[in-house]
């Protein structure tokens, strides 16, 4: 995926994909772009971007509670992402 400054994805939880990902970021600057979710107390967690690489690795679960997420960035993002599981 690219974003642009200004770019995102919406909220969303990949239920009906799920299992465990990787992801691969690379932002054009430190803390212009995040990965937000929301944790198990259901509070909202900004992640911010490195200038550079930045490698996340979570499970989506097929089941509730789902793992809700968006992206957002005010740089030049892009992401490349895996799924190494559906276990």
């Amino acid at each position: 995926f690219y974003y642009p400054p200004g770019g995102f994805m919406g909220w969303h939880t990949n239920c009906k994909s799920p299992g465990l990902r990787l992801y691969i970021a690379y932002a054009s600057h430190a803390n212009k772009s995040f990965f937000r979710y929301l944790n198990e107390k259901e509070e909202v967690i900004d992640d911010y971007d490195d200038k550079g690489i930045t490698i996340r690795l979570f499970d989506i679960p097929k089941e509730p509670p789902h793992f809700w997420h968006c992206v957002g960035s005010d740089c030049d993002r892009y992401s490349v992402g895996f799924k190494l599981s559906d276990k």
